[in-house]
């Protein structure tokens, strides 16, 4: 009975500790935002001119990796809403933006949030916030590791997208659709979604049958 009664206040003890970490770690968000994108252009050439990634994108992206990071640290059993990297992937497909490069940022956002928090646990020394910074170390990673991989699953999808549209573009008898032909059905002969103009997200083109199919239909 007493070793249960310790282990319940040891695991309060802890979940207080990691409370009042990842309240510290929201704290400091504003400076940490800044110093990973210092950092970020230091490190990295591709984002040395923000001709490739405009700065103040970086900075967007850089603040909603950190935030998401800190707002899993603070309930690990909710379920990450991984929209933004997700849309940080076609971004930076878009802006034809190397994924190692990509993915780097993020590895170097992690790594000084970490350091961060392990550098308060070490000033506060006491062992519920050293335990307390285990189990946010193993939730880090565990939420890097997802964000990285949404990040590349829509960074190859909209590259392949791309490609596949230059593709198209190249080809003799590829022809954009007119916007008057957007909303119509399609059917023998006409353009259907064309993914290579604007206003559409597919492509396809229905042929014309021969006369002679049509005259035994």
């Amino acid at each position: 009975m007493g070793d249960r009664t310790s282990a319940d206040g040891a695991g309060r003890a802890r979940a207080a500790a990691l409370a009042e970490l990842v309240a510290w770690a929201g704290q400091q968000l504003p400076g940490l935002i800044d110093d990973v994108c210092t950092a970020v252009c230091e490190r990295i050439e591709l984002y040395r001119e923000d001709d490739v990634v405009p700065r103040d994108d970086l900075h967007r992206s850089i603040a909603l990796n950190l935030g998401f990071m800190i707002t899993g640290l603070g309930d690990p059993e909710v379920t990450p809403d991984l929209a933004a990297p997700s849309e940080t992937g076609r971004r930076r497909a878009h802006q034809r933006a190397p994924l190692p490069e990509v993915l780097q940022v993020y590895r170097i956002g992690c790594a000084m949030l970490f350091d961060a928090l392990m550098a308060h646990a070490r000033r506060d020394g006491t062992p519920a916030t050293l335990d307390a910074l285990l189990e946010a170390a193993s939730t880090l990673w565990r939420l890097a590791d997802e964000q990285a991989l949404v990040l590349t699953e829509a960074y190859r999808a909209t590259t392949a997208e791309l490609m596949a549209v230059q593709q198209r573009r190249r080809s003799p008898s590829w022809k954009p659709c007119s916007p008057a032909s957007r909303w119509v059905t399609p059917g023998p002969g006409k353009w259907a979604n064309c993914s290579a103009c604007p206003w559409t997200p597919s492509w396809s083109w229905w042929p014309r049958r021969p006369a002679a199919w049509r005259r035994r239909a």
